[in-house]
């Protein structure tokens, strides 16, 4: 993260230096651009002695992480690396996983605040109708049922039954809750959602 320097207009950013060494970068080796990764949560600190660290899901319900056995790594100043994923779990609250060649709690440090990404291609199939990624939906334009614009979807959260959508535009921020009888058509081809805004 950028901050100021004691010259106004100066910048410094975190070092990845050691970070760097541990996960060096693979020649030959093509990154997916920006677009084709998914974002599944940030390294947050070391967790036990052998070199795993906690992580902060994006998507607490997700297990997509514990079906591969690579992800990508990455931050700011720290363009994407791929690196092997030994194991990812729950323990307890925590969401902890282990990477290649991350061996002591001194390693997994020095990855703090890296994000970690998957192929976009390696998400599996939405089994259910209505059912959608939530890459997919951010950036949405939702209207109400009369077609009268209400903003653009710019956040998903979970709750105890049901996500809520974020929308920011003209009226500030309101909540939708993504249930059926409020959701009235999502297309994703013309970037849109329609909602029922009156019984919200």
């Amino acid at each position: 993260m950028a901050r100021k320097g004691p010259t106004e207009g100066a910048t410094k950013t975190r070092s990845w230096e050691r970070a760097e060494a541990l996960i060096p970068e693979l020649e030959d080796f093509v990154v997916p651009p920006a677009e084709g990764r998914l974002s599944l949560g940030t390294l947050i600190k070391p967790w036990g002695v052998r070199g795993e660290q906690t992580l902060r899901l994006h998507n607490p319900a997700s297990d997509l992480l514990e079906q591969v056995d690579a992800v990508f790594v990455e931050g700011d100043g720290f363009p994407a690396r791929p690196v092997g994923l030994r194991q990812a779990r729950w323990v307890g609250k925590r969401y902890v996983v282990h990477l290649e060649d991350i061996d002591d709690p001194a390693d997994a440090e020095a990855l703090r605040g890296l994000d970690v990404s998957v192929p976009v291609e390696w998400l599996p199939d939405l089994e259910e109708e209505g059912e959608y990624y939530v890459r997919d939906l951010l950036g949405l334009q939702v209207v109400d049922q009369h077609g009268a614009p209400l903003g653009e979807l710019v956040d998903v959260f979970p709750t105890g039954s049901n996500d809520v959508y974020v929308v920011k535009g003209p009226q500030g921020e309101i909540l939708i809750p993504a249930i059926q009888d409020i959701i009235l058509d999502v297309d994703l081809e013309q970037r849109r959602m329609q909602v029922h805004h009156e019984e919200l």
